[in-house]
């Protein structure tokens, strides 16, 4: 028992060094554990920066900085590319540029405004090539989709469009209706 005695006796001051620096927590630096739990990212980041700024030798504040914006930026960008994926448009581009804020160099960020404003476009010309596929324009609703198909290949609407296109179409005329000279096999 009295070899363990010295140890604890060294490890005690460390420990309460420890509980007093976490009881110390900088009150800006508290707000913003509370205000990221909620979703508020600008918020609890302008919090952290605050304590940044006013503590600049803690690390942790420095790391849970970094580690917010990373969050922020991860989950802002899936709520972006859903947006997108749902054809809401402005509300993607808000998310974007609401990314940009937090963090002005966002890669993801630009490359989403781009694709929402790519997505945007095809939306108007296959609006466009409904109105005239409706009015019985089908060369030119045609001529519309397949300006969409060139930019995106798989783009789902823009195929359905060009079925419904083709199904509309005159057909081909009926082998019978070839005429008889046409039918003859060549000789040489």
């Amino acid at each position: 028992m009295t070899s363990l005695l010295p140890r604890w006796t060294l490890a005690l001051p460390v420990l309460v060094l420890l509980a007093a620096c976490a009881a110390q927590q900088h009150p800006a630096y508290l707000k913003a554990q509370e205000l990221l739990g909620t979703g508020q990212w600008e918020q609890g980041i302008a919090q952290l920066e605050y304590a940044t700024k006013e503590d600049s030798r803690n690390y942790q504040y420095r790391a849970a900085l970094i580690d917010a914006r990373a969050q922020a930026v991860n989950e802002l960008v899936r709520e972006g590319a859903g947006l997108r994926d749902a054809a809401q448009f402005s509300e993607a581009e808000a998310i974007y540029r609401r990314i940009l804020r937090i963090q002005p160099d966002e890669t993801r960020a630009l490359a989403g405004l781009s694709q929402t404003a790519a997505e945007r476009r095809r939306a108007s010309t296959l609006q466009q090539a409904e109105a005239l596929f409706a009015k019985g324009d089908l060369g030119a609703a045609e001529q519309q989709v397949r300006s969409v198909l060139i930019e995106s290949p798989r783009h789902a609407q823009a195929l359905a469009l060009l079925r419904r296109i083709d199904d509309r179409k005159p057909r081909a005329s009926s082998p019978a209706a070839v005429p008889a000279a046409l039918k003859r096999p060549i000789t040489l």
